[in-house]
């Protein structure tokens, strides 16, 4: 069916695209440019693939890119594995509340959309954005007291 075609050649494309500037992998996330190669309708799906694949630890933050049928960015975001401790829809508020536009959504799966004059500034703030919430992540989890199982005497 048309569909399943369309989601197996925008994976297709994902693989193929790994190797080059449209993808940006990073220690903790991933930021997929997906400019016109993976269809803005379907992403959120092709990410939620990827999420559950073994291709990124758990705990990875993706995020994708794809232009939109009015020349907009859709945005969408997912996080790899079971991981419950990360605020997919508090990363992107932080981030259109610097470049504008619109998301929702919740901790684990979260999108939206973002004017497509905007991609350069978008780009750079989500990294930022993204590598000082994982930099706190890691600082917060270093100050965490370990966890005793023994039973007092």
């Amino acid at each position: 069916d048309v569909h399943h075609r369309s989601l197996l050649q925008a994976l297709m494309r994902f693989n193929s695209h790994r190797s080059t500037e449209n993808i940006r992998e990073k220690p903790g996330y991933v930021i997929i440019d997906a400019e016109g190669y993976i269809p803005d309708h379907i992403l959120g799906t092709v990410l939620s693939f990827i999420s559950r694949s073994n291709l990124y630890e758990d705990g990875t933050i993706l995020v994708a890119l794809a232009y939109t049928l009015t020349g907009d960015i859709h945005l969408s975001s997912r996080v790899c594995g079971h991981r419950s401790d990360i605020n997919l829809r508090s990363l992107l508020e932080k981030v259109t509340s610097v470049v504008g536009g619109q998301i929702g959504g919740h901790n684990l799966a979260a999108g939206g959309v973002v004017k497509a004059d905007k991609e350069d500034e978008l780009l750079s703030v989500l990294d930022s954005v993204l590598s000082e919430s994982l930099a706190v992540q890691e600082t917060a989890s270093e100050h965490r007291e370990p966890v005793s199982h023994e039973k007092p005497l």
